[in-house]
């Protein structure tokens, strides 16, 4: 096996990268578990965070995120009065036995998290636990992602013919309620609890783009929708890549041959979140020459080059790759790789991707949490970030 294939697979076999991480034990001794806790959380930061803070740092930070968490109440308390977030946390349960170690070292790892990473999120083991017994109980999905933005609006992203997309829910819709609950100030797992359901349907008021407040009933669906299909048409092939998840690259890779020849070829990547890092590239691998750079990475070990280990699997003649503004990180970079890599022959429709060159990463904490950290940087062979930026298509079409 080629030195970047095995490369590749030896990441995808991490369980950190699956999509839904193992829950680590449930904690007992409330004291112990908080220290566990973070330790466990110090650990995978410095190993997984691509620009960690030196531990002292880290800590500080923490302490600092606690008592700014906590309100008024502590706000003549300095952050030195304790040299580590446990302690801290230590000295506030001896001035309210209502707290627990435990306890605060999860609100300080939700407060700290989106403060050191951009991208960072700490969900506790309550919240995933919640999460998880909902899942096994609901009625179905409804196809829709949603996000904050800088100005903490929750926007909705349908995925063009999923449910969400037929009730009527519009590209960028605000989210307001679910259930007739308000959704305003709730943290985006609560968000998400709320959305899973035993019932067939659920009802959302949303503000669509234009100003319009609607009411809508989302009837749920228990259908899968693949991470990757084709379709073959009169102007050529169209291959959908909706996430990069386990296999996505290996299936990219069997629809091509099914399909040979292609002259003309359309990725659509619009909607696509990104996902696994190595898919994308693994993706972007199989149109370029044998050593061909793809693109840059940096992360907690310094900078360095991605080559291609497979050679040429696949050579249309045009590759036209579609995008909007939820099209972000692996399928940012998978549209910047080419377009570098192969001038003149690709080309880039639609708006201005999100802007996300980082790679994420969730892992699985002591505990039952989940944290999530930026992995890496992605960069094209020539150095040039689409980081909050997004890319620029080259023919400027506004999504439907």
């Amino acid at each position: 096996m080629k030195p970047f294939l095995r490369t590749l697979l030896a990441a995808l076999l991490l369980p950190v990268l699956q999509a839904e991480p193992a829950a680590k034990e449930t904690p007992v001794n409330q004291r112990e578990t908080g220290v566990q806790l973070w330790e466990d959380f110090q650990k995978n930061y410095a190993e997984y965070s691509f620009a960690p803070l030196a531990p002292a740092d880290l800590d500080l930070h923490a302490r600092k995120a606690l008592l700014g968490a906590l309100g008024t109440r502590y706000r003549a308390w300095e952050p030195d009065k304790a040299p580590t977030l446990p302690e801290l946390a230590d000295a506030i349960c001896k001035n309210d036995p209502a707290n627990t170690t435990y306890d605060l070292v999860e609100k300080a790892l939700t407060a700290l998290l989106p403060t050191i990473d951009r991208f960072g999120l700490y969900e506790s083991g309550a919240e995933m636990a919640q999460l998880q017994e909902a899942a096994r109980q609901s009625g179905g999905q409804i196809a829709m992602i949603v996000e904050r933005d800088d100005s903490g609006r929750l926007l909705c992203f349908p995925e063009p013919e999923g449910p969400a997309s037929e009730a009527g829910v519009n590209y960028g819709s605000e989210l307001l309620q679910v259930d007739g609950v308000s959704m305003e100030r709730k943290r985006l797992a609560a968000v998400k609890l709320a959305f899973i359901g035993p019932s067939p349907s659920v009802t959302v008021k949303i503000r669509q783009p234009q100003g319009k407040e609607e009411t809508l009933t989302i009837q749920r669906t228990t259908q899968v929708f693949p991470s990757v299909s084709a379709k073959k048409g009169p102007t050529g092939l169209t291959i959908r890549i909706r996430k990069f998840d386990t296999g996505s690259a290996a299936r990219f890779k069997d629809l091509l041959k099914e399909n040979q020849p292609v002259t003309r070829l359309t990725l659509d990547l619009r909607g696509n979140p990104g996902g696994l890092r190595d898919e994308a590239m693994l993706a972007a691998s199989l149109f370029t020459p044998e050593k061909t750079v793809l693109g840059r990475l940096k992360d907690g070990q310094g900078e360095r080059d991605v080559s291609d280990g497979n050679g040429v699997f696949c050579e249309p003649q045009s590759i036209q790759i579609l995008q909007d503004r939820r099209s972000a990180s692996g399928a940012e970079f998978l549209a910047a790789s080419l377009r570098e890599s192969l001038p003149g022959k690709v080309k880039i429709y639609g708006e201005p991707s999100y802007g996300k060159s980082h790679s994420t990463v969730k892992l699985p904490l002591y505990g039952g949490g989940v944290m999530t950290v930026s992995e890496s940087l992605m960069m094209t062979a020539s150095g040039k970030s689409w980081d909050k930026t997004g890319l620029q298509p080259d023919v400027l079409q506004k999504a439907k």
